[in-house]
């Protein structure tokens, strides 16, 4: 069976941060050896912050395709409202009722599945928001195990750091070099590491969750 696009997806961003990462760690081997960027303490700063938006990117957007991929899922075999497991079926009613806005000349037994697929809004999964704590409480909600192995990603902790930087940020409450200043490239490094190792357990969840038909009642 062929890798499911979402995990094709995030194995591709975890690339770019990876890239992102060693780029970093060059350029501050660069400042401390007395090289060119030894002058450009500041920019090197600015660098440094802007992995934490390049990694919280990579987190936001793996954890809301792999959420996408439960309704595609879904839509793709036509499970019906009353097949669901109840805390699917809460979570439905409520998106439903704030996304729906179609023609309501249905059969009951079209109405049972499209009220599946059209109250799914991508757009308002997240927002600046995840952390562990949100994607357990996904996990709760739509059945999928949020199990991973505390040595290899600290079961997700680094993400209300991440989380917290790129906040900040966004807001204008800290500057780059405020943030860029506290970190060390390496530090950054293992943290990246750690981070997306714990969204690639989660997202190995979702696969295996997706293969079992774990939305059934």
């Amino acid at each position: 069976m062929s890798q499911r696009s979402f995990l094709a997806a995030f194995y591709e961003r975890r690339a770019d941060v990876r890239r992102y990462m060693a780029a970093l760690i060059l350029a501050e081997r660069d400042a401390n050896s007395g090289g060119p960027l030894s002058r450009r303490d500041h920019e090197l700063r600015m660098f440094k912050a802007g992995g934490m938006l390049v990694l919280y990117n990579a987190v936001e957007a793996s954890a809301r395709s792999g959420i996408e991929a439960i309704y595609d899922e879904l839509s793709l075999n036509n499970v019906t409202f009353d097949d669901l497991r109840d805390t699917i079926k809460k979570r439905i009613v409520r998106d439903f009722k704030s996304n729906f806005s179609g023609d309501h000349g249905h059969t009951l037994s079209a109405l049972a599945i499209e009220i599946v697929s059209k109250s799914f809004d991508p757009s308002g999964l997240f927002s600046g928001n995840v952390d562990a704590k949100l994607i357990r409480q996904k996990g709760l909600e739509y059945g999928f195990s949020t199990e991973s192995e505390y040595k290899r990603t600290s079961h997700g902790a680094d993400l209300v750091t991440v989380k917290r930087h790129r906040n900040d940020l966004a807001h204008g409450l800290v500057s780059f070099g405020e943030v860029g200043r506290d970190y060390l490239a390496n530090d950054l490094y293992r943290l990246s590491t750690r981070v997306l190792n714990y969204i690639e357990a989660i997202l190995i969840e979702i696969d295996t969750y997706l293969d079992n038909g774990g939305y059934i009642a």
